[in-house]
């Protein structure tokens, strides 16, 4: 069964500069439009995994334990498991790749326009 595109009016209600992001997005990557939820996934699957790999190093460095007991295991096998399933999916889909360094670039951008705190 082939899937409904969304309506031309689902995106009317965002502010400018998403609807500005959300194009750029398109332009650049030169994603279809049909095909941009797969790309999206992957690259929403990117960016966990580069949380997990985050987590798995932020818990490395609180603890004072000896070398076997200061790894953590748990967050590390979860973290395996989402590297392994974004290679396989940048293998596969490669298109995620572009649209999460669209995301990485917005984040970082949007941070650099933000007033420094004193």
């Amino acid at each position: 069964m082939p899937e409904n595109p969304p309506s031309p009016q689902a995106h009317i209600s965002q502010p400018p500069a998403h609807q500005s992001f959300w194009l750029w997005v398109l332009c650049l990557t030169g994603v279809d439009y049909f095909r941009q939820g797969g790309a999206y996934a992957t690259g929403v699957l990117v960016l966990m995994t580069s949380a997990c790999v985050a987590t798995v190093i932020r818990r490395w460095g609180a603890a004072s334990t000896p070398w076997p007991w200061r790894v953590p295991w748990g967050y590390l096998l979860i973290t395996v498991v989402f590297v392994y399933t974004t290679i396989a999916v940048v293998i596969e889909k490669p298109d995620g790749i572009k649209i999460a360094a669209c995301f990485g670039s917005f984040s970082w951008a949007s941070t650099l326009a933000q007033p420094s705190q004193p």
